[in-house]
Formats: C-alpha cells, sequence, structure tokens
C-alpha cells in the first residue's frame, strides 16, 4: 500500500478503531531512512494524541531525521522519549539534554550495526538515559537486562551508577 494511502487509513480509521477498543496506550511511530518523513511522523504522533493515545517516537536509529527535534517540540508530557537514537548528532543530543522531562531510551540491537547509541555524548548535555531490552525476536531477541546493563558499561561508556539510576 501506497504510504500516503496507508496514513490516511491510519489517521481515518485505525487510530479510531484502536481507541474505541481500548487496544493500545502508546502509538510508536518509525521517523527515519525507509520509514515515516519527520512531516508524517509529527502528524502521525499529533492525531494519536488527540485520540488520547501516548505517542513514542523511533528517531534517528538508522541516519541523521530530524526526528529528535520532533520528539523535543512534543515534548513533555505525552512524546518524552526519542528512542533507537543510534544516529543522533551534538544538536540534538543538547536538544534532549535541555528538553526538560524529555529522555533518550537506549535499546540494544542485533542487527549488525557498527555502533550503538551515543549514550556518553547525551549523558554530557544533559539528557536522560533510558535502558531496555526491547524484547523483538526480528532485532533484539534478549530478554536479559543484566546483559543490558553489562552492555551499557562496555559498549556505551556509561559508569555502573548512570546504568542504574532511578528517574526521580
Amino acid at each position: 500500500m501506497e504510504r500516503k494511502k496507508y496514513l490516511a487509513l491510519l489517521m481515518e480509521k485505525l487510530l479510531p478503531e484502536v481507541v474505541m477498543g481500548d487496544l493500545a496506550e502508546y502509538c510508536d511511530v518509525f521517523c527515519d531512512r525507509g520509514a515515516f518523513t519527520v512531516g508524517q511522523s509529527r502528524k502521525t504522533a499529533l492525531k494519536a494524541k488527540e485520540h488520547g493515545l501516548r505517542p513514542r517516537l523511533h528517531a534517528e536509529q538508522l541516519s541523521r531525521s530530524g526526528a529528535t527535534q520532533v520528539a523535543v517540540e512534543l515534548g513533555s508530557g505525552e512524546l518524552r522519549s526519542p528512542e533507537q537514537v543510534n544516529e543522533v548528532d551534538n544538536s540534538g543530543a543538547g536538544k534532549i539534554g535541555n528538553g526538560g522531562d524529555t529522555f533518550a531510551r537506549m535499546r540494544f540491537f542485533h542487527l549488525g550495526l557498527k555502533q550503538y547509541a551515543p549514550a556518553r555524548k547525551l549523558i554530557e548535555a544533559g539528557a536522560i538515559v533510558g535502558l531496555a531490552t526491547d524484547y523483538n525476536p526480528g532485532t533484539s531477541p534478549t530478554v536479559s537486562m543484566p546483559m543490558i546493563l553489562s552492555l551499557a558499561c562496555s559498549q556505551l561508556r556509561m559508569t555502573p551508577a548512570e546504568r542504574l539510576r532511578r528517574r526521580d
């Protein structure tokens, strides 16, 4: 199905049906090369909010798309966590760091990517970094938080204290 038609179907039919059926709390939007554009992602996230769903934005996993800016713009409250921010640049890291209660959610992949998200850069910019297994059989087949915590230290250069800090 053509992307434009899919988005119309999503906005006009699927989101209302999901809400009426009480089938979800969140609406994930994947904004990256080969997925939704920044404009499409912003429109989808706003429409999800109109319907009472909390949007989540998968931002800049594969390329620098500008999706981090969308997450910060839609910011505090409903959309607080750009996820999969492997390719975020210094400007994007700074925006997350200055975004109030916006934080970056780190997930680990088994996709053969050469680098993980730049947690150290985000922390130094003042961002809150969240860690998750993102159990997904296709892209991240682990349910082991101990493994994730180990990778946070060895690959993301986070300290043991940073990887365990609770968000108050």
